[in-house]
């Protein structure tokens, strides 16, 4: 019976320690997932920042481009209209000249070397972002955010599920082996009932049997002492 106890007594212990491990090992799971959780957050907004980065910096290269161009492009249509005028006036000077003049050898009309700076292209201006864009803007970062917090929310709910599942498990083998040392219980004390009625059977043979061997002594006494009152009662006739 004791023997049984104590086996019941360390099945209990050792569930005991199973609940404490799998416990520790729930909660690090839980914290491995919070830090999952954590930094996707940062990498989804991290990664949607340099999108948006690398889409910022190549529009303002293309519009900066463009703009070069059509600078370019106004400054040669501007030369060729400065010289187009610059020949006209210059036949105008040749024909309204006297004749006596026309010997004198005309001076070379002066052209004026095109800067350089003319066709250099002016500083882009930063572009302002307008308050549709930054709301656009705004729109995509909290979509991106809700996007993230809507997988998070359904992968915390399937973990949920996991964890309710093995605290259902858990609890149903816990429950099974309470019942499993319940029932050793249960036996150890029927044994010890009868281990205990048995003993008490025992004791009361053991009682009747010293009370008949106390009965054949006396009666065996009796049997002896009668031959020699007989003895006494012929010696004295």
């Amino acid at each position: 019976m004791i023997d049984a106890i104590e086996e019941s007594r360390m099945e209990l212990r050792g569930t005991m320690l199973d609940f404490e491990d799998e416990t520790e090992q729930l909660r690090a799971e839980s914290r491995m997932l919070e830090q999952r959780r954590m930094d996707y957050e940062r990498n989804s907004v991290n990664k949607y920042l340099d999108e948006k980065g690398r889409k910022s910096r190549s529009s303002r290269n293309s519009s900066r481009i463009s703009f070069i161009d059509e600078r370019s492009d106004e400054n040669k249509a501007s030369v060729k209209d400065y010289m187009k005028r610059k020949e006209q006036s210059r036949l105008q000077f040749n024909e309204s000249r006297s004749p006596s003049s026309l010997s004198v050898p005309s001076m070379a009309p002066v052209e004026r070397p095109i800067s350089s700076q003319s066709s250099r292209s002016l500083p882009t201006p930063s572009p302002i972002m307008s308050k549709k864009a930054l709301q656009a803007e705004t729109d995509a970062i909290m979509q991106n955010l809700s996007t993230a917090d809507n997988k998070l929310a359904t992968e915390r709910y399937r973990q949920t599920e996991l964890l309710e599942e093995r605290k259902a498990r858990r609890k149903e083998t816990h429950k099974s082996r309470e019942e499993q040392a319940l029932e050793l219980l249960e036996k150890a004390l029927m044994m010890d009932k009868q281990l205990t009625a048995k003993k008490e059977a025992q004791e009361r043979r053991l009682k009747e049997r010293l009370e008949e061997m106390k009965r054949k002594k006396e009666r065996t006494m009796c049997e002896s002492l009668e031959p020699s009152d007989r003895l006494q009662d012929f010696e004295r006739f």
